[in-house]
């Protein structure tokens, strides 16, 4: 039954991303393909979070999916030698994603402010 409104919910859904509040006081982030990406805690940090999440999707799509994939799985780039970005909210908190943010890689991401580069942060680890 859960499933059943869950799936009328997302139909009636406004264009995603959008964030879906849950009755335990949780929000969850939900992409264009009504995948979970991000659980927040406060109806502040779910506004400030999807708007983070848009941004870091567009920085993303422009300077890393060409390598990483859109999906951060790629490791067909320059014969294999791409590390994927996708799971890295599995052994990375935030605060580490951010600090190898500011070092520089393939891509040089210095031209990010601390904003930015948080908004990526953001996305990368729902990838």
């Amino acid at each position: 039954m859960k499933a059943f409104l869950l799936s009328l919910l997302l139909a009636a859904a406004p264009p995603a991303p959008f964030v879906l509040p849950l009755s335990n006081g949780l929000y969850i982030l939900i992409d264009e393909s009504a995948r979970p990406r991000r659980v927040m805690t406060s109806q502040q940090q779910a506004a400030a979070d999807l708007k983070a999440w848009s941004t870091g999707r567009d920085i993303y799509t422009s300077l890393c999916s060409r390598c990483h994939g859109a999906d951060g799985s790629d490791r067909s780039y320059a014969g294999g030698n791409v590390k994927p970005v996708n799971r890295l909210g599995h052994r990375y908190s935030e605060a580490e994603l951010l600090e190898r943010t500011e070092s520089t890689g393939t891509v040089d991401l210095s031209n990010l402010d601390a904003r930015l580069r948080h908004a990526l942060a953001v996305y990368v680890l729902s990838l």
